[in-house]
């Protein structure tokens, strides 16, 4: 009996610490990035060594231009076997950076960030700068620029905006779980310009988005060259160039899209010219029916089989957004010339692509 009991007892202990495989650790963090970070230090402190790290931005060598912001969100997640980073965009995806032990394997992706929406409204009224007013209510610095997309196309907001002037808007706050990761689109922006209150709204069509409202842009000839409109930096007449450091004029606008974003030819024309030089990078431009020519700057790489004098359609993709020749991040430089001068693009593009031309219109329709 008493042996019985031993026995007894030693099975228990064998079935409860040996025959139990302990479940691998899967463990999810949250981190912020600090000033100073780069995408390689965050990957080296986060156990991706320098040999995997080099490897991989050697590999996608466009990688090395992906801006960090302080205080932007980013995931660390831990297995068994894997350890990864998760780089959340502005333009709803995450890259995905992860490395295997076990089948010394390494990777990178971009996937959809699997986050959940909550909308935020904000309000208040412009003492100063627009900038500084929206700051104070929140105080992401993309979100300024945000608010000012929805307005840029159809007015000047240096002159346009009177002090105390009302501004309201709606905007989408991203959670993994209950931890916010980041700011998305604005949904819908009022903003009080020359004593009267505007409004415009998100639209949403394939691939993007645009901001409409009741303004009327048919008597405009060019449809937009990219899917959403995110400015950069404007025409001016004097700027200082981040690459060339020095006072130049900007005879174009910038349209700040992640690399690989399709563009879009603004009408149809013919091929004017396809190439590369030292600072458009690999570029296009179009003549158009109408006299104009349009100038299409920085791209990552052209559509294949384009050349001098093939017709485009409007709407056509022509190319890619990238970042070659003088140039810091990746963007299109558009512009658009009339004889041999070129002109500020600002009022002869629509909102919206060629694409997305319908449901658009029927908004503006509905809310004239």
């Amino acid at each position: 009996m008493y042996l019985k009991f031993i026995f007894i007892i030693i099975l228990s202990t064998y079935f409860t610490t040996y025959a139990k495989t302990p479940s691998a650790p899967n463990i999810l963090k949250h981190k912020t990035v600090q000033k100073g970070d780069s995408l390689y230090k965050i990957l080296h402190k986060n156990h991706i060594s320098r040999k995997i790290t080099n490897k991989l931005l050697s590999k996608y060598p466009h990688l090395k231009k992906v801006t960090l912001s302080p205080g932007q969100i980013y995931s660390i997640r831990k297995t068994k076997d894997q350890n990864s980073v998760s780089i959340y965009t502005e333009m709803g995806k995450k890259l995905l950076f992860w490395h295997n032990h076990k089948k010394n394997s390494s990777g990178v992706k971009r996937v959809n960030d699997e986050l959940t929406t909550k909308p935020q409204t904000v309000q208040g009224k412009i003492h100063g700068s627009l900038f500084g007013s929206i700051s104070k209510h929140i105080s992401n610095p993309l979100v300024p620029y945000k608010f000012q997309d929805a307005f840029l196309l159809h007015f000047n907001l240096n002159r346009d905006i009177l002090p105390g002037a009302k501004f309201k808007f709606t905007i989408e706050k991203k959670y993994h779980k209950n931890k916010f990761i980041k700011y998305g689109n604005i949904l819908s922006a009022e903003l009080e310009l020359k004593g009267k209150m505007v409004k415009r709204t998100l639209v949403r069509h394939v691939n993007g988005f645009s901001f409409a409202g009741s303004i009327n842009e048919a008597n405009r000839p060019f449809y937009s060259p990219v899917d959403y409109l995110h400015f950069a930096s404007l025409y001016k007449r004097r700027r200082f160039h981040p690459v060339k450091k020095r006072y130049m004029a900007h005879q174009g606008i910038d349209f700040a899209l992640p690399e690989g974003r399709p563009i879009y030819s603004v009408l149809s024309g013919k091929v004017n010219s396809v190439g590369y030089n030292r600072s458009a990078g690999k570029y296009i431009s179009v003549k158009h029916p109408n006299g104009y020519i349009s100038y299409y700057n920085h791209l990552s790489r052209h559509f294949k089989g384009l050349k001098k004098g093939r017709y485009i359609k409007a709407g056509q993709t022509i190319g890619w957004i990238g970042c070659t020749g003088s140039c810091t991040k990746a963007h299109l430089h558009f512009a658009i010339k009339k004889g041999n001068h070129f002109i500020n693009p600002i009022k002869l593009i629509k909102s919206y692509p060629y694409k997305a031309k319908k449901k658009v219109r029927t908004f503006i329709a509905k809310n004239r």
